[in-house]
């Protein structure tokens, strides 16, 4: 445990993506493949596995956590994937994070792993802020999923038992308590609802 604090912190500071991902690999077990880990970021994990993506600098990975990344997926600078040690044994079986191909995560945001986040293939978390809460106060951990091919905007917030469908669109500054199960959609709004059916963020039709 102690190794796993404070490898991460030095690994993370050393000046070649080569030393990086060495470490990462030999000290700490990960299997960085085929991938670019950015000056600052720190992974403090259970298990990091990651092939053929770009993680740019300062980013934090921290916790109980199972992280997979695979296949063509970007995330920028300061975003931050945490998870407590209060979990219990079942519900960390649960703490996982899935980036399931050519997932592009832009800069500053939150993601709260204690339930699990599932971002299907080609889904952007865009601009800046959002957040991703998997767990409330008395609450016990439920995960999100969000479909192929969906567009998170600004400042978006999901909470805990949400599942998106794929190719939707949900809108900058909405909060999202609720699931959508229909596909091509533009869903906004405190409490998020769906404004317009057949809508492709691709082309803002």
């Amino acid at each position: 445990m102690l190794l796993k604090k404070i490898a991460p912190h030095i690994i993370s500071k050393l000046p070649t993506n080569f030393l990086r991902v060495t470490l990462y690999n030999k000290v700490l077990g990960y299997k960085i493949k085929k991938s670019k880990i950015g000056y600052g970021t720190v992974i403090s994990v259970n298990d990091f596995d990651v092939s053929d993506s770009y993680i740019g600098k300062k980013n934090i990975f921290y916790g109980p956590i199972k992280v997979s990344i695979k296949d063509n997926c970007r995330i920028s600078d300061h975003n931050e994937f945490h998870c407590g040690y209060w979990l219990n044994e079942n519900e960390l079986e649960k703490a996982n994070l899935y980036l399931l191909g050519e997932v592009n995560i832009t800069s500053k945001h939150f993601f709260d792993l204690s339930g699990g986040i599932s971002i299907g293939k080609g889904s952007w978390i865009a601009g800046r802020s959002s957040q991703f809460w998997t767990h409330g106060a008395g609450q016990r951990p439920e995960g999100i999923n969000i479909g192929n091919e969906c567009y998170i905007g600004s400042s978006v917030k999901i909470i805990q038992g949400v599942n998106i469908s794929h190719s939707n669109t949900i809108a900058i500054g909405s909060i999202v308590n609720k699931s959508f199960i229909k596909r091509d959609t533009l869903i906004a709004g405190c409490p998020a609802i769906e404004k317009k059916q057949n809508y492709k963020w691709k082309n803002n039709t």
